[in-house]
């Protein structure tokens, strides 16, 4: 009898258990080898030689659920991090180790709580925003089974390498989306960023978005506008005269005067080093404005045709004079889809950067960049498909555009390559959803 009630009390527990969980595990892993290189640049050793090299190419691991609370309404969660696939960081690096190398963490992409309904869906944690919002126009590299450098972010996504233009999930966020009706679903968010408290700080860094998407049959459409106040806002600092670094003759013991004459006035010696005046700042940070719209046809016979357009602009509020920066650029990405097999083809083009203010033109003339890409996609099945593609960005004399993404970049991480560099790319990836 006590090992029956025993028995009866273990399944009991465990029947309380399983009916509160209904946690998903889904994801992706994605790998690709590429072989890059980044040629013409205007300065002398300024190219970047080819290598070959195995990249992560998003591969993520989702865990989320849902809790019907009634009245239509449910609770819901998602927790999704990168996989470290070719090293430690994988896509997203979100932290480092012990030796300072970058590794993956635990909720390091989109990650929230929040409730749903007939009404919409409201949650609250870091969230995904602006720079994915044209994935129902121009799937290459974002939702399908080609590399991260096919993308025409290459472009879109900074002006000729300044400003992110929300690339990064807006952490600290809270957001709403509206139900769909009639293929039509709108969206608000709003991000504290990074919350900064740095004393005297004079501005509040904070965002916000604002999108609405329409799906319905052939027809797809979307407009995002995203402004960002203060990125980076940090206290002022005022501006410093230039110093010298003197030299005692006797012991060779270095100090720092206001001139040379204070230094030999001073008894110190001799002058070894000069030290630059350095400027006054108002540690405002950054503004950012970024308005972005596409459409896309899907014709019956599988042949997709879409356009994309993008003009954002960077204010820089950091120095004392305000530098603003801006520029438009647009995509046409073209696909066609006949059973397993898909063709994908783009062209991007950026303008040159306009100086509104505080911008010397050698900062802002020959910085336009255009994009080529020609990609391929076998599906094996549902979830598992290969690809192979070529990309190609032409910069001008003063453009730096690279690959957008941090784990695709040719020049290291940083977005940008050397002036007039032309990065390329050949493509080998393969995927398999879960």
């Amino acid at each position: 009898m006590q090992k029956k009630l025993i028995a009866l009390a273990i399944a009991g527990l465990s029947s309380v258990a399983f009916a509160q969980s209904n946690v998903t595990i889904s994801g992706q892993m994605k790998v690709g080898v590429d072989n890059v290189r980044a040629g013409g640049a205007t300065a002398a050793n300024s190219d970047y030689t080819s290598r070959t090299r195995v990249v992560d190419n998003n591969s993520n691991i989702r865990f989320s659920g849902e809790e019907a609370l009634g009245n239509g309404t449910s609770a819901w969660f998602q927790i999704e991090s990168a996989i470290g696939t070719d090293n430690y960081a994988g896509t997203a690096a979100g932290g480092s180790n012990t030796n300072g190398a970058s590794v993956t963490v635990l909720g390091a992409r989109d990650t929230a709580v929040g409730l749903k309904g007939n009404w919409g869906t409201a949650l609250f944690g870091k969230w995904s925003v602006h720079y994915q919002s044209m994935v129902n126009v121009e799937t290459a590299g974002l939702a399908d089974g080609l590399a991260l450098v096919t993308s025409s972010l290459n472009l879109l996504n900074t002006i000729n390498g300044t400003s992110e233009l929300g690339s990064t999930r807006l952490s600290n966020a809270m957001a709403y989306a509206t139900p769909v009706v009639n293929g039509f679903q709108g969206q608000i968010a709003y991000t504290t960023l990074g919350e900064a408290t740095t004393p005297l700080l004079n501005k509040k860094d904070n965002g916000w978005n604002l999108k609405g998407t329409y799906n319905n049959g052939p027809w797809a459409a979307t407009y995002s506008y995203l402004a960002v106040n203060g990125a980076g806002a940090a206290a002022p600092t005022a501006a410093g005269g230039g110093t010298v670094n003197c030299s005692a003759t006797a012991t060779g013991a270095i100090t720092v005067a206001a001139s040379a004459a204070a230094c030999v006035a001073g008894g110190a010696g001799v002058v070894v080093s000069t030290n630059a005046a350095t400027a006054a700042t108002t540690g405002n940070g950054s503004d950012v404005r970024s308005n972005r719209l596409g459409g896309a046809y899907t014709f019956p016979m599988g042949l997709k045709v879409g356009l994309i357009w993008d003009k954002s602009k960077n204010t820089n509020k950091t120095a004392a004079v305000d530098t603003t920066r801006e520029r438009t650029a647009w995509a046409l990405p073209v696909s066609y889809m006949t059973g397993a097999h898909k063709v994908s083809f783009t062209y991007a083009k950026a303008g040159k950067v306009s100086a509104e203010s505080g911008a010397a033109a050698a900062v802002t003339d020959s910085t336009d960049s255009r994009m080529l890409m020609l990609g391929y996609q076998y599906n094996l099945s549902k979830r598992t498909n290969v690809s192979l593609a070529y990309t190609q960005i032409n910069n001008n004399t003063n453009a730096v555009y690279d690959f957008w993404h941090p784990s695709s970049n040719v020049g290291g991480g940083g977005g940008v390559v050397n002036a007039g560099t032309d990065p390329r790319a050949l493509s080998f990836n393969m995927m398999h959803s879960f």
